[in-house]
């Protein structure tokens, strides 16, 4: 399932910040397997690069929905039911919690809420879009929560796992 939008970049904004909640049918039981749902958040930034200029231009498309390795700070894992399988504890919400009474979750997992956090330039025409895959098997489900989309001032540097991708909310 995936859907895309696009618009423009306001003057003065570096950036872009969205919350989301993952909940999978597939968790406990087929984390590290083959069944690993997936959810990408993938922006194309079509603005040319400039090293040179005051501060430099240094458009990101890829992927801003990735979370950081609990394992190894340096590195981030993209969104799948194992990467979040740490997560779904403590904030998020597991098998008879009343906060998953009703939603065909029960038994399984939702995530607290993450938000997503990618850099742009101003004036961009920006293309963002959404996939959500169930891997390996056409039985379980995984729903993504999509909400809160909002631009930010500051923005990001796509490339350290720190100042971009998915961050709990304090």
């Amino acid at each position: 399932l995936w859907f895309t939008f696009k618009t423009k970049v306001p003057l003065g904004t570096f950036g872009y910040t969205f919350d989301f909640v993952f909940c999978s049918g597939e968790w406990p039981t087929y984390v590290d397997t083959q069944f690993n749902d997936l959810l990408v958040a993938w922006q194309v930034d079509p603005t040319p690069a400039d090293p040179n200029a005051d501060p430099p231009i240094m458009p990101y498309t890829g992927n801003v929905a990735f979370i950081p390795d609990p394992n190894d700070p340096d590195a981030a894992l993209p969104l799948t039911i194992t990467a979040l399988d740490p997560y779904y504890d403590n904030p998020g919400y597991t098998y008879d919690e009343p906060q998953l009474a009703g939603t065909g979750f029960e038994q399984h997992a939702c995530s607290g809420w993450f938000t997503a956090k990618g850099g742009v330039q101003p004036g961009a025409d920006l293309t963002i879009g959404f996939f959500i895959t169930d891997m390996g098997d056409p039985y379980f489900t995984t729903t993504a929560i999509l909400d809160n989309f909002r631009w930010d001032c500051k923005g990001c540097v796509p490339s350290e796992v720190d100042d971009c991708g998915v961050m709990q909310p304090q």
